[in-house]
C-alpha cells in the first residue's frame, strides 16, 4: 500500500508539473511540447530505474529469507533424526 501511495504522489506531481509548465510556458507550442516530452521520459526512466532497484532489493531479501530457510529446516531435520535415535535407543535399553 505505502509504495502505490507514493507512486500516485509522483504521478499526480508529475500532472501537476506539465500542466501548469505549459499554462505559463513561455515558449511555442511546439518547443514546450518537446520539452515536456523530454521531462517525461527523463522522469519515467528515473521512476524505472528506482523501480528495478526496488525489485532487485527485495529479490536479494527473498533469496537470504530462502536460504536461511533452508538452514533451519536441515538443522530441524537433523534434531529430529537425533531425537529418533535417541529414543530408539532407550527404547532397546529399557
Amino acid at each position: 500500500m505505502r509504495i502505490g501511495r507514493i507512486l500516485f504522489g509522483i504521478l499526480s506531481a508529475i500532472g501537476v508539473g506539465a500542466i501548469l509548465g505549459v499554462l505559463f510556458a513561455p515558449d511555442k507550442g511546439s518547443v514546450t511540447r518537446a520539452k515536456l516530452s523530454k521531462k517525461t521520459n527523463d522522469v519515467g526512466e528515473d521512476l524505472n530505474a528506482k523501480f528495478t532497484d526496488v525489485v532487485e532489493t527485495v529479490n536479494k531479501k527473498m533469496e537470504a529469507i530462502k536460504e536461511e530457510a533452508s538452514k533451519m529446516a536441515t538443522e530441524l531435520k537433523k534434531k529430529t533424526e537425533n531425537s529418533r535415535l535417541e529414543h530408539t535407543e532407550n527404547a532397546r535399553m529399557n
